[in-house]
């Protein structure tokens, strides 16, 4: 299941970091995806775009991935939020739903829909898992926002 533990990521004592989060809420609403693509991508444009486009790109991914996860399996309202500790990302995805997502084996057939999601996730992050609460989950994932050269490419806190 999940790579990594469900903490914060951490760094190295007296390591330059830059701590910031932001949230928002959905409600099942069509375009809510899109529109957790377009808040992810006014968030890293405020963070000053760390790791250029490839990274963003990763992210804009895994914030799909985990909010369609959440509208389709999960229970309204739905939260994201974007955590950049240093140099990772976390991305938050709470939903009212029951149940531990899980990777599930994609379809027989190779062109057929689904099953792939928490596949890409893993793939994408250095982490991901859920924690469970009383009434809902959070899905997880740390993102790397290291550039190709794997040094944080932010000029600006």
């Amino acid at each position: 299941m999940a790579k990594g533990a469900a903490g914060r990521p951490r760094h190295a004592a007296g390591a330059a970091r830059t701590v910031s989060e932001r949230h928002r809420c959905y409600f099942g609403a069509p375009g809510d995806i899109r529109s957790g693509r377009d808040f992810t991508t006014r968030v890293l444009d405020e963070w000053g775009r760390p790791g250029g486009e490839e990274r963003r790109a990763d992210m804009l991914l895994v914030v799909s991935e985990l909010l369609s996860n959440a509208l389709l399996h999960g229970g309204s309202p739905i939260e994201l939020t974007l955590v950049r500790d240093g140099p990772s990302a976390r991305v938050e995805v709470f939903d009212g739903g029951p149940g531990s997502p899980a990777p599930r084996e994609p379809p027989e057939a190779a062109n057929g829909p689904g099953g792939r999601g928490l596949h890409i996730v893993d793939r994408l992050s250095t982490g991901w898992g859920v924690v469970p609460h009383h009434h809902g989950k959070t899905v997880w994932a740390d993102l790397s926002l290291a550039g190709r050269d794997g040094q944080d490419d932010e000029e600006h806190p």
